[in-house]
């Protein structure tokens, strides 16, 4: 039996976000496996009530989000030492991908780095949009540097590995999802449903979505819904919470369960992103499964939009063009929406996080 330890800094019980949500979908898939593996999770943020089938240890969150994760150096790696794991995979960059590589080094173990988001190896953006201090920041790079195995989601996350790091990548896999299990939804209608997840973080740019909606507050034929956790300090969460109560043609749902959400997508018209960066969206993906179009404001992973433009279309950031885009929307029709869930339900079936549980 093969000890596999995962270390992500949240858990997916105490904040869904995308990598989260793949991890969980890697350990299901590695569950599968008859009792194969031994799984173990560390992460400094879980919820009280988490209740998993593997292994769930916790470090000091306190200490990691005040401080740093290298302040957590000392038990992250004795904690390691005593599950004693044949493979460490880490994902979402930060000072745990350092230790765990250190780690691992040290004691002749694989070290897996998954690229999470573009942010985790495009330096000169990180240092412009992410809060990270310097002794993290340096023992991420150093991490990422000496993992055995790294994986990269898209091109772009390739080419800006072998700029800024001087080694090629080992592996490309997208992300996966399992088929849908809701019943298909007739898209005919006389209202549009416009729909838009994410974590209302800066990054995210979730006014911008509040701001379309408002422009749209007289025109009946489209409604719009906002779904995810609101995130932030309390000036970031007052002004997201003013301009959604002064947005009445939104319907803001808060956080919704995986399910929900999918339910909700699977009735939707159009999935809206309006991100300033992205690795691969969980929710593009979900959505193309449903045979949903996605109006990308300015993430078009792997060039997804040029290379299929029947999975909807990047506006290159110009919010006009996006909102004349819908204005214009007239619906699609059966055999788009059919193509749609094809090339979704090939591109990221569940037998990408097979090839993941090949290299453990």
């Amino acid at each position: 039996m093969k000890t596999i330890c995962f270390v992500v800094p949240t858990h997916h019980s105490y904040m869904m976000g995308g990598a989260q949500y793949q991890v969980q979908l890697l350990i299901e898939e590695l569950l599968k496996h008859g009792g194969q593996y031994n799984i173990h999770y560390i992460t400094q943020r879980a919820a009280k009530n988490a209740k998993v089938p593997y292994q769930l240890h916790l470090l000091n969150g306190k200490i990691g989000k005040r401080f740093g994760q290298v302040f957590n150096f000392i038990s992250l790696f004795f904690l390691l030492k005593k599950i004693n794991p044949d493979t460490v995979y880490q994902r979402i960059a930060g000072g745990y991908t350092g230790l765990c590589a250190y780690y691992c080094k040290r004691h002749s173990k694989k070290m897996i780095f998954h690229i999470a988001h573009d942010l985790d190896v495009d330096l000169p953006e990180e240092k412009r949009r992410r809060k990270i201090n310097a002794v993290d920041s340096w023992f991420k790079n150093y991490g990422i540097s000496n993992s055995d195995i790294v994986i990269a989601q898209t091109t772009n996350q390739k080419a800006l590995f072998k700029k800024y790091f001087h080694r090629n990548v080992d592996y490309q896999i997208y992300n996966f999802h399992f088929p849908p299990i809701e019943a298909p939804v007739l898209k005919v209608k006389k209202i549009y449903t416009i729909v838009w997840v994410a974590n209302l973080k800066v990054m995210k740019r979730p006014e911008l979505f509040i701001k379309l909606a408002a422009m749209f507050k007289d025109n009946s034929k489209f409604k719009f819904i906002m779904i995810g956790k609101l995130t932030g300090d309390n000036e970031y969460y007052q002004q997201m919470e003013a301009m959604i109560s002064g947005a009445p043609s939104l319907t803001y749902m808060g956080e919704r369960s995986i399910e929900q959400v999918n339910q909700q997508l699977s009735e939707a018209d159009i999935f809206v992103n309006t991100s300033v960066f992205e690795g691969f969206s969980n929710s593009f993906i979900q959505s193309w499964m449903r045979g949903v179009p996605v109006y990308s404001l300015n993430a078009n992973p792997d060039y997804i939009f040029d290379n299929h433009p029947c999975l909807g279309k990047c506006f290159q950031d110009n919010f006009a063009e996006l909102a004349e885009a819908i204005r214009q929307y007239k619906g699609v029709n059966p055999d788009t929406y059919n193509q749609i869930k094809l090339i979704g339900q090939e591109l990221f079936s569940i037998a990408n996080a097979e090839k993941i549980i090949s290299l453990f």
